[in-house]
């Protein structure tokens, strides 16, 4: 096993299912296919034959999103609309080999002045947006869309697309605007294997942005990271750091760049500077060993990086760039946005009785009761 990424990761696997009281005669495959990276650890975990359908059907599926990516890059690239493609459907056919990564969705970035035509575009390409209460919050507060294709003969065929024009910060549990993608992500981006994407140092800055924005329980983003980081990005620590830092994830992305350097074995990048060794930054690296990571996100359920509770917040804690924000965490738990209190209860009568409600949950969640 020759991969300096697989054998650590599938080793951390095993060690995690074991954790997690998986029983299976493959335990660390298992929790692979719930964590949605199955296709890259069977390559190195089992027989390849053992897995073969599944490999087939994520193939399958990976090759209608590339396609339907490259038709709305084309779009978008005719009309003259800056834009790019990041996370698992940038990284298909470099990072990774057919069939290896669960993707649900495309990720696709345009600039805020290019929304309305970005939308417009998408739209006449059969998307449709999900209805209010589907999206990941209300319009005010948002900095992006969920849009979906239905497939014309399966179900196999339909196709999510998060159009973003923003990133949602990681001062707050709930969405808020204005965090955009800085000017030096779209000044640096590459033409990628089909489709723009950004530079490696810029794209595992995002990454790390996108694992922060999950509470670490995103394990396809750990692998993007990973992949990234053994194939492509090896310079420009510099632009790592400055992106980073302009998303609120510079102690993150110091700490788990050098978290790689420790499991991963690889050479340290120029230019990032150590992690931090408070004592939050030393909570932080051990939650960041790789074993103890896999375990954290397979105990999580589905929406758990969604879901306001102590728990989240004490998590978020460890991630943020100054621990001062952390009141910032507390008002979005107990006294949310009235835009969101409407969003989350409709049926209320008042904006007293929603934030009654969210109360009630966030006391439910931190009891431990179901709400």
């Amino acid at each position: 096993m020759r991969d300096p990424v697989a054998g650590p990761l599938c080793g951390a696997l095993d060690r995690a299912a074991a954790a997690l009281g998986v029983t299976a005669a493959a335990p660390g495959l298992v929790l692979a296919r719930r964590l949605g990276i199955e296709g890259y650890v069977a390559r190195y975990h089992v027989p390849p034959d053992a897995t073969r359908d599944q490999r087939l059907v994520r193939h399958l599926r990976e090759e209608l999103l590339c396609d339907a990516a490259q038709e709305i890059s084309r779009a978008l690239t005719a009309r003259e609309v800056p834009h790019f493609f990041a996370r698992g459907i940038a990284l298909v056919g470099t990072l990774y080999a057919p069939g290896d990564r669960e993707m649900a969705d495309l990720d696709l970035f345009v600039q805020p002045g290019s929304v309305a035509a970005a939308r417009e575009l998408v739209t006449g390409l059969g998307y449709v947006e999900f209805p209010p209460e589907e999206q990941s919050g209300p319009a005010a507060l948002r900095s992006s869309v969920n849009l979906s294709r239905e497939g014309t003969r399966s179900a196999i065929e339909s196709i999510d697309l998060d159009l973003h024009w923003g990133l949602e910060p990681i001062t707050r549990l709930l969405p808020r605007p204005g965090t955009e993608v800085p000017d030096g992500v779209w000044q640096s981006l590459r033409p990628g294997a089909a489709l723009p994407v950004p530079a490696p140092a810029h794209h595992a800055a995002l990454l790390v942005h996108h694992l922060a924005h999950h509470d670490l329980l995103h394990a396809p983003a750990l692998l993007d990271l990973a992949l990234l980081r053994r194939d492509e990005w090896r310079t420009d620590g510099d632009g790592y750091e400055e992106v980073a830092r302009r998303l609120g994830v510079l102690r993150l992305a110091r700490a788990v760049h050098w978290a790689h350097v420790r499991d991963f074995g690889f050479a340290p990048v120029a230019g990032v500077r150590p992690a931090p060794s408070d004592r939050r930054g030393r909570r932080l690296e051990g939650a960041l060993v790789l074993d103890r990571w896999l375990a954290w996100a397979g105990a999580a359920g589905e929406t758990e990086h969604v879901t306001v509770t102590a728990r989240r917040v004490r998590r978020r804690v460890l991630l943020l760039d100054r621990v001062t924000d952390a009141r910032l965490l507390l008002v979005d738990a107990l006294f949310p946005p009235r835009e969101h209190l409407r969003w989350r209860w409709p049926a209320a009568r008042s904006d007293a009785g929603a934030w009654l409600q969210h109360v009630r949950q966030v006391a439910g969640k931190a009891l431990g009761r179901r709400s």
